[in-house]
């Protein structure tokens, strides 16, 4: 069947308002006009729906002596004598041989077929109803005792598949009519309606009508026999502006106009983007050009709307100094896009200001100087000293002379380079700034930068920065390092750079120390930046508030705290000389992590002094080739999070006198790595000598520790724990976890779970051949009643001899 769609409308009980029903019920009456194949001139076809809830259902449609059911029609129905009344008399698989019956006028429930479709059945029934007038005359079906209905148990009442017969959601198809009349024509439907509810049980019943008019006739505008409506929907003729009418035909009536030719009417270009009208006057900029519109710089808008919107005319002649400048009737000597008869020429020598070379031009004074030392000299606290880049970099000193200046090093002539690279050695004043601030290339300063003697100042660049000389920073002050503010970005340290005690440097980016740099900060101190990368050598004090990336060498020379994280590369060494390195976050080590004692600085006398260790706020983690030495009874590890150690090489793990603390930070229950190769309940379990054997001197447990094997630290695997001196404190637990924890000594304040025991020896009593615990005269004539023999080998060299006699005589008296 071939259905075209004229609209779908909803009509609602007779004196305007439907009620709602408390549980359910019909919410109105709605249809859908078709069209039809007859031969007729005036005709059209309509089905109407009953409209319900979701999941509701019909059941039957009647009239009764309250609520008459009566279809009627101001003109007659169109009825097909193959056809009958109802969808149960209309055999759809007739169409192709009488294709006027798919137009025949019948009532029904959901079916459209006698065969059920789109339903398995059709079970239509009704009663009660004369249908001759109807079926014989096409006139008005009238009763008011009489229904066609089907049961609850049949499927086509259901409103959830209204959708495959068209209207709208949750209706069911109660007749299809076809008028025989004009547009002036119209149908009436009111009836009985019963159907139940979604639950399936509760019932409902509602009077409901309609009127429906006749569709408006079709409009055919550019005569090619097809309905505008249907060129449009086929894509066969476009509407862009959604007037219900083709383009081509606003285009001929001169409805709308099309100034480019493009088929698309002016007003829909500019709607959709695809033209500009800055001036708002209907009519695409190209067109407007077109017909003589100034649009000198050839970008497609009128030089009228380039200055509304803001573009340059400095001299006033209605012309875009861009164009000015382009077509050679105004000079531009700067390159700053204003015509020089704009700007100031103070000698009068027809070169502007800007035009003359300027080394250095106090902003606020106004006055313009050859070298820095001049500018510097004339210049008050406060003032802004603008420095061309090739004359800061031609300079040997910069001095500021204790002032607190400004000074930014621009490109004041359009030859000179982006970036800065200087030698000149820099002091720099109180509250003082020097920077080059201009978007370009890296800052260099390749002579030795110092800061104030008291006070605040600020050095660098928009980009990369890089120190090529020594930078100190004097007590009780602080230096700004100025870098872009992007990712990645920072200040390169490239020689000596020394942060006093009391003193602070700090940058937005990340401070590199380079291969051949060297970084050192006093007592009290702070530096502040995003990440700190050494990849030279740093001797470090204070504060970094910073995380810690070394690929070098890292010397804590005092009690250090780093606020961030700590990687520490392969092959890269951090030696904790004296005092306490506080890591606020995680720690991984690749390489080599030491309490170097020996080559410490002294804490007073002429012997070396000896560091307290880390204190690592997070977790503290490995590669397999990293090594850890804190090889003496003060140095203490104190770790927050878990301690997760692959090494596998027990020559690299000397912890065996020092402490490892594991203490309560607030992440829970911390894990700890089994070690060492279980030798069973032995002293030797301590010996760091032997392979495989990872002892620890004391472990401490504030917190909540558990004991892991998730590491390959030996060959065998199966790790367990050594330690000499256990300590539980008050209120901590310490979980074994499946693994064995042999210690030499046991100091529990708080619980211990699983196999943690203490090792009781076996100890070895020489020369008591006897077993009877005491070395004497026994033992002595065992070893005279073998001679030559094995029975009195007391010393395990398989023969009776001397030697025997030598080992019961020097352990003579009772085993201990």
């Amino acid at each position: 069947m071939s259905i075209n769609k004229f609209g779908i409308a909803t009509a609602i009980a007779a004196g305007g308002i439907l009620a709602a029903p408390a549980l359910g019920g019909l919410t109105g009456l709605s249809y859908e006009y078709v069209s039809s194949t007859l031969d007729e001139a005036d005709y059209w076809t309509v089905r109407v729906y009953a409209d319900m809830g979701v999941g509701e259902r019909l059941d039957a449609v009647a009239g009764n002596g309250t609520q008459s059911k009566v279809v009627s029609s101001t003109a007659p129905f169109y009825q097909n004598s193959n056809a009958g009344p109802t969808s149960k008399d209309l055999n759809c698989a007739f169409f192709g041989f009488v294709p006027s019956m798919e137009w025949d006028s019948y009532v029904t429930i959901g079916c459209l077929c006698q065969d059920g479709s789109p339903f398995p059945e059709n079970a239509l029934s009704n009663i009660g109803i004369e249908w001759g007038n109807f079926e014989n005359n096409g006139g008005t079906i009238d009763a008011n005792n009489g229904t066609w209905f089907v049961t609850a148990d049949d499927a086509q009442g259901a409103s959830d598949t209204h959708n495959s017969v068209g209207g709208s959601a949750n209706g069911v198809l109660i007749g299809q009519f076809t008028i025989l009349g004009d547009a002036s024509s119209s149908m009436t439907f009111e009836a009985l309606f019963q159907g139940r509810e979604a639950d399936g049980i509760g019932s409902w019943q509602e009077p409901g009508s309609i009127i429906i008019p006749a569709p408006a006739g079709p409009v055919d505008c550019n005569d090619n026999g097809a309905e505008d409506s249907d060129d449009i929907a086929d894509g066969t003729s476009e509407d862009c502006n959604a007037n219900g009418v083709p383009d081509e035909c606003d285009l001929e009536d001169g409805v709308a106009s099309d100034c480019n030719g493009n088929g698309t009417p002016d007003s829909c270009d500019i709607a959709d983007g695809s033209a500009s009208d800055c001036d708002g006057n209907g009519t695409p900029d190209s067109c407007d050009i077109d017909a003589g519109a100034a649009d000198c710089d050839g970008n497609g808008v009128p030089d009228s709307c380039d200055l509304d919107n803001g573009a340059a005319d400095c001299n006033g002649n209605s012309v875009p100094d861009s164009c000015d400048i382009d077509s050679g009737s105004s000079e531009d000597c700067d390159g700053d896009g204003t015509p020089d008869e704009c700007e100031t020429d103070s000698d009068g020598d027809g070169t502007i200001d800007d035009c003359e070379y300027t080394a250095y031009r106090n902003v606020n004074l106004g006055d313009t100087y050859d070298t820095a030392f001049e500018a510097i000299m004339a210049a008050r606290n406060g003032d802004l000293i603008e420095g061309d880049t090739l004359a800061v970099g031609s300079e040997f000193d910069i001095d500021f002379m204790g002032k607190s200046l400004f000074m930014d090093v621009i490109a004041l002539q359009t030859s000179s380079p982006l970036g800065l690279n200087t030698n000149a050695s820099i002091e720099l004043g109180p509250s003082s700034r020097m920077q080059s601030p201009v978007i370009g290339g890296n800052t260099v300063f390749n002579g030795d930068v110092t800061g104030p003697f008291s006070g605040n100042a600020a050095i660098g660049g928009w980009f990369e920065v890089d120190f090529n000389a020594d930078v100190r920073v004097r007590p009780d002050t602080s230096l700004e390092i100025i870098t872009g503010n992007l990712p990645g970005l920072g200040a390169n340290l490239n020689s000596d750079t020394l942060v006093m005690s009391h003193a602070s440097m700090w940058s937005e980016g990340d401070l590199s120390v380079g291969a051949n740099g060297t970084f050192t900060t006093l007592r009290n101190s702070s530096v502040t930046a995003n990440v700190i990368n050494n990849n030279g050598a740093f001797n470090g004090q204070g504060t970094l508030n910073s995380s810690l990336s070394n690929t070098s060498v890292f010397k804590c020379n005092g009690t250090t705290v780093l606020t961030g994280d700590c990687s520490n590369a392969a092959g890269a060494l951090i030696s904790v000389n004296v005092g306490t390195m506080y890591c606020m976050g995680d720690v991984f080590n690749g390489g080599t992590i030491i309490g170097d004692f020996n080559d410490g600085p002294v804490r007073g006398g002429s012997e070396p002094g000896f560091g307290d260790g880390m204190n690592i706020g997070g977790n503290y983690s490995t590669g397999p080739d990293a090594s850890i030495t804190f090889a003496h009874e003060n140095w203490k590890l104190s770790v927050g999070g878990h301690f997760d150690v692959a090494i596998n090489d027990s020559t690299k793990f000397n912890m065996g006198l020092a402490t490892i603390r594991m203490y309560e930070s607030g992440s829970g229950i911390s894990t700890m790595e089994a070690m060492s190769q279980d030798l069973g309940e032995t002293l030797d379990g301590l010996d760091s000598s032997i392979v495989d054997n990872f002892p620890l001197g004391t472990l401490e447990i504030n917190g909540h520790v558990m004991v892991v094997d998730d590491r390959t630290n030996t060959e065998n695997g199966d790790e367990i724990v050594y330690v000499k001196t256990l300590v539980v404190e008050n209120g901590a637990t310490f979980d074994a976890n499946g693994r064995m924890v042999w210690c030499e000594e046991i100091i529990n304040n708080g619980t211990i779970l699983g196999d943690v025991e203490v090792i009781d020896p076996e100890v070895p009593c020489d020369g008591n051949l006897n077993g009877d615990g005491v070395v004497n005269i026994d033992d002595l004539l065992i070893i005279l009643s073998d001679w030559g023999g094995t029975g009195g080998d007391a010393n395990g060299d398989g023969q009776t001899n001397i030697d025997d006699i030598l080992v019961v005589l020097g352990n003579w008296g009772a085993c201990v």
